[in-house]
């Protein structure tokens, strides 16, 4: 993660846990420091990991709520990936398309700003966006000749059936 997102997501953190009078406690940040370390998707268990390696125990509910509390402050981004929940720290770029491929589950970024900018010249009616996540599953090219020939393999079973 870059510098200034980090700052960013103090920042808001701050802001928010002022405005709601709630307690500003080591817990939270440890999250949002592990959160932020991480690159890329991780999990409750990743994190949980994390902060184990920095001999700060957090329990389950401590995390969950955390991960809730940015997710809702826009500081963590969930995902559904192929029947699995992951989260992401959040960051100042607008707008993320991702590869996913539906063998292995590698997710790469994509940086296609032809897609990027005919999203926002787009104009909803009754709605106002602030910003996107564009998903696209496929298989990766580590995994398709495995693909490939499986798909041979179906398609010759076929044809010896009929």
């Amino acid at each position: 993660m870059v510098k200034e997102d980090i700052q960013r997501a103090y920042e808001i953190l701050n802001r928010c846990l002022e405005t709601d009078r709630h307690r500003k406690t080591p817990e939270r940040y440890a999250v949002l420091e592990a959160i932020y370390s991480v690159d890329g998707h991780f999990t409750i268990e990743t994190l949980n990991d994390i902060l184990d390696k920095k001999c700060f125990r957090v329990s389950r509910a401590t995390l969950y709520n955390c991960v809730k509390l940015f997710s809702k402050l826009g500081l963590v981004v969930k995902h559904q990936l192929l029947g699995s929940v992951v989260y992401e720290a959040s960051s100042l770029e607008h707008g993320h398309i991702q590869q996913i491929c539906r063998i292995c589950g590698k997710t790469t970024y994509l940086n296609c700003t032809e897609i990027v900018d005919t999203i926002d010249k787009m104009k909803p009616k009754r709605f106002c966006k602030d910003d996107f996540m564009l998903y696209l599953y496929g298989v990766c090219n580590r995994c398709q000749p495995n693909s490939m020939r499986q798909h041979k393999v179906k398609n010759s079973i076929g044809i010896k059936k009929q």
